[in-house]
């Protein structure tokens, strides 16, 4: 049994094989584009039709055998790197045969940008190939594959072993000079030849030399080629102080060893350079001859241009590299008092180089005037105020700052200067507004002390911003009664007191209070109270003194609407009672006498 089970499966292969369906070549080699093929197809059927997808059939299917089971078709591939097809029908178009071309060698969407396929990939990026030498050195890489690009996972097969070059002009690839513009045919191993001057990189792409007129691919490789000086002049960095007028040693440094040297050319750059040659000052090109140092000296005030120099050698000339000269800023500032109560005070604009022409000017001579003398000036007072004092130096080139100030508060302050702010322009009676006083252009802070009155009775106490020490510049205000304050204040300085500022109106009407304080005066104990209790409850409570000294501040832990205080250490006197609330923060004043 087992005997006749083999002898009808050995029968049945040639049968099977018979019915296959083949084409050659194979589907699986490598086509160039634009050629043309002949492929033989045999099918178990009668042919009926055949579909191309992409390719061209430049001739439909001839030599037919007897029972139109097989044949031959010519094809050419089109110029794209996809999956290019066939599908042939055959049992009247009950059956199909499909083929699959995927090694079509085109470059049309090559990329070197497929992590499956790596692109040209060369070990000397970036090249070092020194200006005013001809620089010479090979180029050697793994030739890349050709790319099928339609498929989820990009298909790598072959060896592309035809490339193209792009160098800057008048480089050679091998023994064929390039214009910058033409893309040279080469290999994989090449000779790259640089001239003296021309800088720049070398592309590479491949190139598809696998029929005429097919399109090259549109991504290339860069090799970096970094081309630095032959001759460098020293020291690349000089840093010269605005004013200085101590000489400066330049040398050129022949870093590529060239020989038949003949000139050292220097260019100072177009005059005025600020430099002094020999006594006088330079011109912009000095030839040292086969000297190739240069001692150059700083013209006092002058800004100074960079230096290079052009070398002749073997009948060329070469540009050196520059020294990049930076100048160096003096500490230049105005010394003397910020304030002043006498007829006049001496100021000095300090670290001025050069002895130049220097203007000084009062900001308003009616309050100050001027006398002045190079470096030096005298304020002379004629009214209270501040001035600003103002030096500017003429005829320095090398400074880049040449106006310098200082404000000058002149005898008491000036009251017309004094500037208030207030957190609000309209209020309640018992509620607290916020004050600062101030005196631009000076930091509050720098007033010695402040007093303040109003209009309207009120009761002051610390504010919220004081400076320190604090110096009465920040207030906060509660208006007993209605109507239109006036909030004045006055300054301290040095030399005394100002006069009151102009008032700043603040419009008071009749308060609601939240809460209420009872009794008020009080003595050891006081009540404070939820006037809407569905509204509020009460979480804490801090007593101040008019100076703004926390005193007492009790939590309210059983969150209700009322909090008993205990103000039997306080002593007799006027206080804040601060009132935060879950929805509400007030300030009443409160008075305790016994």
């Amino acid at each position: 049994m087992l005997r006749n089970y083999i002898f009808i499966l050995s029968l049945s292969i040639p049968v099977i094989s018979l019915q296959s369906q083949t084409i050659s070549p194979s589907s699986n080699d490598e086509y160039c584009p634009n050629q043309e093929y002949t492929f033989f197809i045999t099918l178990p059927g009668k042919f009926d039709q055949i579909i191309p997808n992409t390719l061209f059939i430049s001739q439909q299917p001839y030599d037919f055998d007897i029972q139109n089971k097989s044949f031959k078709i010519k094809i050419k591939f089109a110029d794209i790197n996809n999956t290019q097809s066939l599908n042939i029908y055959y049992n009247n178009s009950n059956n199909v045969y499909p083929v699959n071309f995927f090694k079509i060698k085109s470059l049309f969407s090559y990329t070197t940008n497929f992590p499956y396929c790596p692109g040209i990939q060369t070990p000397l990026s970036p090249i070092n190939a020194p200006l005013c030498k001809i620089n010479s050195f090979p180029i050697n890489f793994t030739p890349v594959q050709w790319q099928n690009t339609s498929l989820g996972q990009f298909l790598c097969f072959g060896t592309i072993n035809d490339y193209e070059y792009l160098l800057p002009a008048n480089w050679k690839l091998n023994t064929i000079v390039s214009t910058g513009s033409n893309w040279i045919q080469g290999s994989n191993n090449a000779n790259i030849t640089t001239d003296l001057y021309t800088q720049g990189d070398i592309l590479i792409s491949p190139k598809n030399n696998c029929g005429p007129n097919l399109t090259n691919s549109p991504s290339y490789t860069t090799i970096n080629v970094n081309r630095p000086p032959g001759f460098t002049v020293l020291p690349a960095v000089v840093s010269i102080p605005c004013g200085s007028t101590d000489p400066v040693n330049f040398t050129v440094n022949n870093s590529i060893n060239a020989t038949g040297i003949t000139d050292y050319t220097w260019d100072l750059g177009p005059v005025p350079n600020g430099w002094f040659y020999n006594g006088n000052p330079a011109q912009r090109y000095i030839s040292t001859g086969l000297n190739n140092s240069i001692q150059l000296t700083p013209i006092c005030g002058d800004s100074q241009k960079n230096v290079s120099a052009n070398v002749t050698f073997n009948g060329t000339v070469c540009s050196s590299s520059k020294s990049i000269i930076n100048s160096v800023q003096p500490s230049i500032s105005i010394t003397g008092a910020s304030a002043f109560c006498g007829n006049s005070s001496a100021y000095i604009l300090n670290n001025v180089p050069c002895s130049p022409s220097i203007t000084w000017t009062s900001s308003n001579p009616s309050i100050a005037s001027i006398t002045a003398s190079g470096t030096q000036a005298s304020l002379n007072k004629n009214s209270n105020g501040d001035v600003t004092l103002t030096a500017t130096i003429n005829n320095i080139a090398c400074l880049t700052n040449k106006t310098f100030s200082q404000t000058v508060s002149v005898g008491i302050p000036a009251a017309n200067n004094i500037i208030l702010w207030s957190s609000s322009n309209t209020t309640t009676t018992g509620n607290a507004v916020g004050f600062v006083a101030g005196y631009p252009p000076n930091n509050r802070c720098q007033i010695l002390s402040t007093e303040w009155q109003s209009s309207i009775s009120t009761y002051i106490f610390s504010g919220d911003f004081p400076c320190e020490p604090d110096n009465e510049t920040s207030k906060n205000i509660i208006f007993e009664n209605p109507g239109t304050a006036y909030v004045q204040a006055k300054i301290l300085n040095t030399c005394g007191w100002s006069d009151w500022s102009a008032g700043l109106p603040i419009e008071v009407t009749s308060g609601y209070f939240f809460y209420s304080i009872a009794p008020n005066p009080g003595q050891d104990q006081i009540l404070v109270k939820v006037k809407n209790e569905k509204k509020d409850k009460i979480k804490e409570v801090k007593i101040f003194d008019l100076t703004g000294n926390l005193k007492k501040h009790q939590k309210n832990n059983t969150n209700s609407s009322q909090l008993q205080l205990n103000t039997s250490d306080l002593k007799d006197g006027l206080y804040i009672l601060e009132i935060s609330g879950t929805n509400y923060v007030e300030r009443q004043k409160i008075s305790i006498k016994r």
